[in-house]
């Protein structure tokens, strides 16, 4: 083959391996997007699996024909390459920001690789075991790794959401509020069940709705609006839903001044605080709102309606 053939094949082959390259990455977009996953794992899954077959064919080839100095060259080489030069001069081209996944677990996972690889080659062998064990710690990476783009990109749609409606459990954490206060920042309405700070349990007065939505207010700049107590909202859909009218033969029986009762007085309908949850007796001295009723517990309310009731048959009769 002639100078000007050999210089032909090269400038083809470069040719070929750029149309090729974009069109992986093309595609590699396009699958991101229709897995709903980032870009980043699609990247590091099938665009690594895709990049690195050539190196595959490579090291089967040479450990077919007893080369296996070859494969493992040829591995060793790609790697030091692809650090060194692919990222330098992508970098030099454009700098690139680093995904956050990618310095907390990928690189990590890549030293460790390396790490291994070194310990048990250091016998002079890489025997089928081994290599089995390195296949499936890829396949149990790489299932981790795509979990986690999901909750990712699920975040990041959460983000853009037209509505935030703020409920309390037990699994509350940091993320949901750092999504729930960029969604609400972003235009999203924000609602919430009730203002309860804490509730009674056998434990003792653990954190309620309240106290979650509060932090999300105070990192998102903006107060919710509340449907359930005390705002008046929730009453007056009970009211209206189930004709509950007239007012005055309603009641609402709650054991907390600052939801129930308060809750009932916004609404216009007579209260009654039970004494067996939350607010006890002593915190009626330091509070201006005053319940229409005390009752110790529920017992207690049962025998005022039996009272009640007694007397409207008992005044019945002859």
């Amino acid at each position: 083959m002639n100078t000007v053939g050999a210089f032909a094949l090269v400038a083809g082959g470069v040719v070929l391996l750029g149309t090729g390259a974009e069109l992986l990455v093309r595609g590699a977009i396009a699958v991101a997007r229709l897995a709903r996953m980032s870009p980043a794992v699609i990247g590091l899954t099938i665009v690594a699996m895709g990049t690195s077959l050539p190196e595959l064919t490579v090291g089967i080839t040479a450990a077919v024909k007893g080369s296996a100095a070859v494969g493992v060259g040829n591995v060793m080489g790609v790697n030091v390459f692809n650090i060194c030069v692919v990222l330098g001069m992508a970098a030099l081209v454009q700098p690139m920001r680093v995904h956050s996944m990618a310095v907390r677990l990928e690189w990590p996972v890549m030293f460790l690789a390396a790490w291994q690889c070194l310990l048990l080659v250091r016998d002079g062998s890489l025997d089928r075991l081994e290599g089995a064990y390195f296949s499936i710690a890829l396949l149990i990476f790489t299932a981790y790794v795509v979990r986690i783009a999901r909750a990712d990109v699920a975040g990041e749609e959460a983000k853009k959401a037209d509505f935030v409606i703020i409920g309390g459990y037990p699994g509350f954490h940091y993320q949901e509020i750092k999504i729930s206060s960029l969604a609400i920042r972003n235009g999203a309405y924000f609602y919430a069940t009730s203002r309860d700070p804490y509730i009674p349990t056998d434990e003792g007065l653990v954190p309620a709705t309240g106290s979650m939505l509060a932090s999300i207010e105070v990192a998102s700049g903006q107060k919710a609006i509340v449907g359930g107590k005390p705002e008046p909202i929730i009453f007056e859909v009970a009211i209206t839903r189930r004709h509950l009218h007239p007012k005055e033969r309603l009641a609402v029986i709650g054991d907390r001044l600052d939801s129930d009762i308060i809750g009932g007085k916004n609404a216009g309908i007579t209260t009654i605080l039970v004494l067996s949850g939350s607010t006890k007796e002593g915190d009626l001295h330091s509070s201006d709102l005053i319940p229409d009723y005390l009752i110790h517990d529920l017992t207690g309310l049962l025998s005022e309606i039996d009272t009640a009731w007694n007397s409207k048959i008992q005044g019945r009769l002859p």
